[in-house]
């Protein structure tokens, strides 16, 4: 219950950020528009995304449908599997075909009908494919941005990355209550949360054709990709899109969770605080990167700056054995990766016109899903292999972030001295 309740006061606070940037950077009703149906988009997702598993593998007696833990883990795979596979071609389909919101309203209708499969008839079958339904919703999230990003200046590319990151956030904090509602009791009812968001998703689907959509009439060419991959910038972080998704992914809630309740007897309390702990960092981060320190310092300086924050968590999850100090350092994982990924996310649109734009972001979110499928398995992976030395999976992701931060500084000071 108090998980619910700081959900609420979340939501009060993000509304009010919100209102906030709504006036200060006078978002239009298109604007408005986007980032509520995105809210909405991914409401739908995040309420059934956190209990496939727990549904999968639970007993039949609490609720789930005692397939085990291996089954589970096979299952909700798919989600990351997809991504790697459609990322890339929806964007240079998009180009194509000059049309963007159709990619949305198939990814929401494809929620629904397996969503429909589930509660009629939970399996394996369903199951995996309903993950597979979140996982192109999730690649759809890259298109939102895109769309959100054209109905501003091409200079403020990092901007509208910034504002549109607390809608998924907002989303979190939204689930939560429901979430509750169906696996309060000792018998969950998993059925009751696919059915809320069966009932989002088909509200979202007929808001969805009230988005203006694309403006950009360029036809997609070979030239274009090109082009795209001859910036030498867009590749660097292209590079440490990858570094970064792997990192992050593998430092995840769950993993987290069991790390720290496996080898630092974190109490339960704390254990439920770090979703919480991890995203209230994340929105604080997504916020100020676009709005203040890419316009500040550049985005380059920014990353970097970005950076420091994971290698801090890392470096500190290496080395203790309080899980105190590990309870709060969670937060700087938190502020880090949503720091590094808005910078990212701009650099794979600020580079290029918005012409450019379907080409560089298919790119960038093609790498983006390499680390997002492997982390978590190379986690479990290394963390089998080095059972008896648990903490030197930090080390190995500290080696990354080190290396990715390094090849960012000589980025910088390279490019300073060709400026010279």
């Amino acid at each position: 219950m108090n998980k619910i309740i700081f959900s609420i006061i979340m939501v009060a606070i993000i509304l009010l950020i919100i209102i906030i940037l709504s006036k200060k950077y006078k978002l239009n009703k298109n604007q408005q528009i986007i980032f509520w149906i995105l809210v909405l988009f991914w409401t739908s997702v995040t309420i059934i995304r956190e209990y496939r598993k727990i549904y999968i593998a639970g007993s039949i007696a609490t609720g789930g449908l005692g397939l085990g833990i291996i089954v589970a883990s096979s299952i909700t795979s798919a989600y990351g599997l997809v991504s790697v596979f459609i990322r890339m071609p929806v964007f240079f389909l998009t180009d194509i075909l000059k049309k963007r919101k159709i990619f949305i309203q198939i990814a929401l209708g494809l929620i629904i009908i397996t969503g429909i499969f589930v509660v009629i008839k939970p399996s394996i079958t369903t199951l995996y494919l309903s993950s597979i339904a979140m996982g192109v919703c999730a690649s759809m999230l890259a298109i939102f941005n895109l769309i959100f990003s054209e109905t501003f200046k091409e200079s403020e590319a990092y901007v509208s990355a910034s504002i549109l990151s607390v809608a998924p956030l907002l989303s979190e904090f939204i689930a939560a209550p429901i979430q509750y509602l169906g696996t309060y009791k000792d018998v969950k009812n998993y059925s009751l949360l696919w059915i809320v968001s069966i009932a989002i998703a088909i509200i979202t689907l007929m808001l969805s054709f009230k988005i203006e959509d694309s403006s950009n009439k360029e036809t997609f060419s070979l030239s274009k990709v090109k082009f795209v991959i001859s910036n030498k910038k867009f590749l660097f972080a292209c590079f440490v899109g990858v570094m970064i998704s792997f990192v992050k992914f593998s430092t995840s809630v769950n993993n987290m969770v069991y790390y720290n309740k496996t080898y630092l007897d974190m109490p339960p309390l704390l254990l439920a605080y770090l979703g919480p702990l991890f995203s209230g960092p994340q929105l604080i981060a997504s916020v100020l990167i676009g709005t203040y320190f890419n316009k500040k310092f550049g985005i380059e300086k920014t990353l970097i700056f970005a950076l420091s924050f994971l290698v801090a968590f890392n470096l500190t999850m290496l080395f203790t054995k309080n899980y105190i100090v590990a309870f709060i350092a969670y937060s700087l994982n938190g502020f880090g990766y949503g720091a590094t990924y808005i910078s990212l996310l701009s650099m794979a649109m600020a580079f290029f016109k918005k012409e450019y734009r379907n080409i560089s972001m298919g790119i960038y979110q093609g790498f983006f899903a390499f680390g997002i499928f492997f982390g978590d398995r190379i986690y479990v992976l290394v963390s089998g292999v080095l059972n008896d030395k648990p903490r030197m999976i930090f080390l190995i992701l500290l080696t990354i972030l080190i290396f990715s931060m390094l090849i960012s500084i000589f980025s910088l000071l390279f490019r300073k001295k060709m400026l010279k």
